[in-house]
């Protein structure tokens, strides 16, 4: 999976550079960063196998890095190589209080259209796909101190993303935007014998940014 997602990303950023050699971005330069923080939302994870249950998060913060590129002149549709960092407190687990934490370091290839309004107001959709690397860190029965999952695991994810970006100049512009992402079956080490299999992990993101051109 991993050189699937591997192969992927490296086909989609030739593809970025060889059409960049057809794209005639008018004012600014067509390529841009792009960075921001916000607050993350993790949906309650299903544990089955050595520990199960179900896994209920706190409220968490995330992080994003990306470097893109305008593909048409008309400066609508652009693909942008992210990284991406959350991490949240466990705060249930099958109903006994819990401790530790769960974070989530992802790399996505993302396909972004942008909507025109003739303003400095830019809505923007969009979507990727990549690799997630996610690790649940000393989950942990509270009342008797015992370790219950302590383990990390990667998985196929995607990502789908809704935004709007104010430029208030030529070059710079502020992003307010949504971030859902998901990853595919991840199974994580356990204090037992087996592991604590899950469904996967799925999370809401609220994140305000900036974005350069160049």
């Amino acid at each position: 999976m991993i050189l699937r997602c591997l192969r992927f990303l490296t086909a989609g950023l030739l593809f970025a550079f060889a059409a960049s050699t057809h794209a005639q971005a008018t004012g600014q330069g067509p390529w841009y960063l792009t960075a921001g923080v916000g607050a993350t939302f993790y949906d309650d994870m299903v544990f089955s196998g050595a520990v199960a249950g179900d896994i209920s998060m706190g409220t968490g913060y995330s992080g994003n890095v990306a470097v893109g590129r305008f593909m048409d002149d008309k400066r609508v549709l652009r693909l942008e190589f992210e990284g991406i960092y959350s991490q949240a407190s466990i705060n249930n687990s099958a109903g006994f209080k819990t401790g530790g934490d769960i974070s989530n370091g992802s790399v996505m290839f993302n396909f972004i259209y942008n909507i025109h309004t003739n303003s400095p107001w830019v809505p923007y959709l969009g979507g990727g796909l990549g690799y997630s690397y996610v690790t649940v860190s000393d989950l942990s029965d509270t009342a008797t101190g015992t370790i219950l999952v302590d383990g990390s695991d990667g998985a196929f994810a995607y990502q789908f993303r809704a935004g709007v970006a104010y430029k208030f100049s030529p070059d710079w512009g502020l992003t307010l935007a949504y971030r859902y992402i998901a990853t595919e079956s991840l199974g994580f080490a356990t204090n037992t014998p087996g592991t604590a299999n899950s469904g996967g992990t799925r999370s809401h993101n609220a994140e305000l940014g900036f974005r350069y051109n160049f």
